[in-house]
């Protein structure tokens, strides 16, 4: 296999785009998925960074990530690895570099939402679910437990699944955030990604299994 380069995509081009969305059609069930063109104008208006892992100048792996409301916390959203290339470190790789990109510009945070392994309906999505969730804790990553019943929500419909928001501190100082501002990052993080505001019952329901966390 030829080296993997691992870039931001500062000046996207509709050939880049089509490969990201060739990966992005393949890699995430259909109810976790979002139109696409939703994704690409969302990086047309900046809202979202595109990073990517190329080999041979194709790209092999990609992640978004969403700056959030303290200019210290961004969301990562959607990485995934082309199916032919997956088993070979292009995922760490790209996590990595996201991390150190983001560090560099003295970002201090970083979150994202998975599946929790208990949302697999059988044994081989249950394992997927924890090596997914274990792959993360690798670099250091926790789930944040505080929050009782995290939900990952399905596209176009109201059906969710249990799921766990995940957090980095990136510069191995700042605190796992609680109380009122863990509060703010849960209705951030669904604006986000699903399009929910704080006054939606899901959000509501997930922030008051909150308590005085």
């Amino acid at each position: 296999m030829s080296k993997p380069t691992y870039q931001e995509e500062k000046n996207v081009t509709p050939q880049t785009l089509h490969q990201v969305e060739a990966i992005y059609s393949t890699s995430f069930p259909q109810h976790l998925m979002v139109p696409f063109s939703e994704l690409t104008s969302e990086l047309l208006i900046g809202d979202s960074r595109l990073f990517t892992a190329r080999i041979n100048d194709l790209a092999a792996a990609f992640t978004l990530a969403h700056p959030f409301f303290d200019d210290q916390t961004y969301f990562m959203s959607y990485m995934a690895v082309d199916n032919q290339q997956r088993g070979k470190g292009l995922g760490s790789g790209l996590l990595h570099f996201i991390i150190d990109t983001l560090r560099s510009e003295g970002i201090t945070g970083l979150l994202w939402d998975v599946e929790a392994v208990e949302a697999g309906l059988t044994p081989e999505q249950r394992n997927e679910h924890r090596r997914r969730i274990e792959f993360y804790r690798r670099v250091g990553a926790q789930t944040l437990d505080a929050i009782h019943d995290y939900r990952i929500v399905h596209y176009a419909s109201t059906v969710s699944q249990a799921g766990k928001l995940m957090w980095l501190s990136l510069d191995g100082q700042r605190p796992a955030p609680e109380g009122a501002t863990l509060k703010r990052m849960v209705e951030e993080a669904y604006r986000l990604h699903y399009g929910l505001d704080q006054r939606d019952p899901l959000v509501k329901y997930v922030v008051a299994g909150l308590g005085d966390s």
